[in-house]
C-alpha cells in the first residue's frame, strides 16, 4: 500500500504515511532497486503461510498464530524507528487500529484456507474500495483512473468467488475480500494522520493488531493443546515478522526518496504475480487457472489504474513548470 499517494499498493503491507520528501540526486535505480527488494519480501507471505510446518495446523488456528506474532514482531522491530518524533493520539488513529486488526486478521487467515493468489488478489480490491470511501468521508471526487480500474476489477472478484464454491474456499475468498475493504479503511484514515512519524503509525498498527489477536489464543488453550506451535513455528513467525513485514517498511521508504510514488506503485504489481509464484516453487502448490483468471482481470484493473493516474501526474506536473 502507498497512501502517500492515496494508492493502495498490492499486498498486506503498509508503507510510511507522511507526505513524501523531494526525491535524492542518487540514481534511480537505486530508488528502483529497494522497491523491488520490497515486493519480493512482500510476496513471500504465501510461502510462509503454506510452508509444511505451518499446514500441520489447522486453517483457523495457524491463521490466528500468524496474525498475532507476525505482526507483533514486526512492530518490535519497527520501535527503535518509531522513537523518532513526537508520540501522540487522536481519534482517526482509533479507527486506523480497528482496520488494520480486521485486515491483519482476516487476511491471514484467510490465506490459510484459500490460495494464496486468491487470498492477495482478493485484499488488492482495496484499490476499489478506498476510492469509494474517500467519496463518502473525505468528499473526494471519483477519477477517470478509478473508472476505468473499476470494471476488470469487479469482473476478478466475480471469478475469484463464484468459480469455486467449496466451503475452504468460499470462506478463504469472502474473508480476503474483507482485508481488502478493511486495507481501504487503513489508507483512508492514514490520509488523515500524513504528520505523524509513519514508523510510529506502522508499529503502533502491527503491534496492536497483533496483541489483540492473544487473547483468543490463550482462552482457546492455544499454547498447550494438540497443535501448540513448536520451536519452529516461533522461528518462521519471528522470520515473517521481520523478513516479509518489518524490514520491508524500511526499505520502502527509502525507496520512495529516490522514484515517484506514482513509479513506486506501478513497481509493486509485482507483488500479487511473485506471492503464488514463490507458493509453487517452493511447495509444489499449484496455481489454479481460477486464479490466473481472475488475478489477471484484478492486475490489469490496477494497472490502468496506476498508470492513468501517474500518466496525469506527470501532465499536471508539466503543465505547472510550462506555467512558472
Amino acid at each position: 500500500m502507498n497512501p502517500t499517494t492515496d494508492v493502495p499498493a498490492p499486498g498486506d503491507s503498509l508503507p510510511p504515511a507522511s507526505t513524501p520528501s523531494p526525491l535524492t540526486t542518487e540514481p534511480r535505480w537505486i530508488g528502483i532497486s529497494f522497491i523491488l527488494m520490497t515486493s519480493v519480501m512482500w510476496s513471500t507471505s504465501g510461502a510462509f503461510v503454506k510452508s509444511p510446518p505451518f499446514a500441520e495446523m489447522p486453517a483457523d488456528t495457524r491463521g490466528l498464530f500468524l496474525a498475532c506474532f507476525r505482526a507483533m514482531f514486526a512492530g518490535i522491530f519497527l520501535f527503535p524507528l518509531a522513537l523518532r518524533g513526537r508520540f501522540s493520539w487522536e481519534r482517526t488513529m482509533g479507527w486506523m487500529l480497528l482496520s488494520f486488526a480486521v485486515m491483519n486478521i482476516t487476511f491471514i487467515t484467510a490465506m490459510s484456507y484459500t490460495t494464496a493468489a486468491a487470498a492477495i488478489f482478493l485484499q488488492c480490491t482495496s484499490a476499489l474500495w478506498a476510492p469509494i470511501m474517500g467519496v463518502f468521508f473525505l468528499g473526494e471526487s471519483f477519477s477517470r483512473a478509478h473508472k476505468f480500474g473499476l470494471v476488470p476489477i469487479v469482473l476478478g472478484i466475480v471469478l475469484f468467488v463464484f468459480w469455486d464454491l467449496r466451503p475452504e474456499y468460499l470462506i478463504g475468498n469472502l474473508l480476503a475480500l474483507i482485508s481488502g475493504v478493511a486495507y481501504a479503511g487503513v489508507v483512508v484514515t492514514l490520509r488523515r494522520l500524513r504528520d505523524h512519524n509513519p514508523f510510529y503509525l506502522a508499529a503502533l498498527n502491527n503491534f496492536l493488531s497483533g496483541l489483540v489477536v492473544l487473547p483468543w489464543l490463550l482462552f482457546a488453550g492455544f499454547f498447550s493443546g494438540p497443535h501448540a506451535p513448536e520451536t519452529i513455528h516461533w522461528v518462521l513467525a519471528v522470520a515473517m515478522g521481520i523478513v516479509q513485514l518489518g524490514l520491508p517498511y524500511v526499505l520502502f521508504s527509502f525507496g520512495l526518496k529516490r522514484v515517484t510514488a506514482g513509479e513506486a506503485s506501478l513497481l509493486v504489481l509485482i507483488e500479487p504475480i511473485l506471492n503464488p509464484l514463490f507458493v509453487w516453487l517452493m511447495w509444489s502448490i499449484p496455481v489454479l487457472m481460477r486464479d490466473v483468471w481472475g488475478g489477471a482481470f484484478i492486475l490489469t484493473g490496477l494497472a490502468l489504474r496506476y498508470l492513468l493516474e501517474y500518466q496525469a501526474r506527470r501532465k499536471s506536473g508539466k503543465s505547472a513548470n510550462s506555467v512558472s
